[in-house]
């Protein structure tokens, strides 16, 4: 696994055979998330935006 984290109680996790060496892959992770993939940067590209708006904005999408 690359990842592994707990949100809302709910377990999410990336492993290395659910990316494609083909395509550019994308995923939504919280900061714990982010900090167990910067672990694994020498094996994967890793390119990190984080996106900043308010708890209502968030709510409304």
């Amino acid at each position: 696994m690359l990842e592994a984290t707990c949100f809302n109680d709910w377990f999410y996790g990336t492993s290395y055979d659910s990316l494609n060496k083909n395509k550019i892959n994308i995923g939504i992770f919280n900061p714990e998330g982010i900090e167990n993939l910067l672990l694994h940067k020498s094996k994967i590209n890793l390119t990190i935006f984080y996106i900043k708006c308010s708890d209502k904005e968030r709510l409304i999408r």
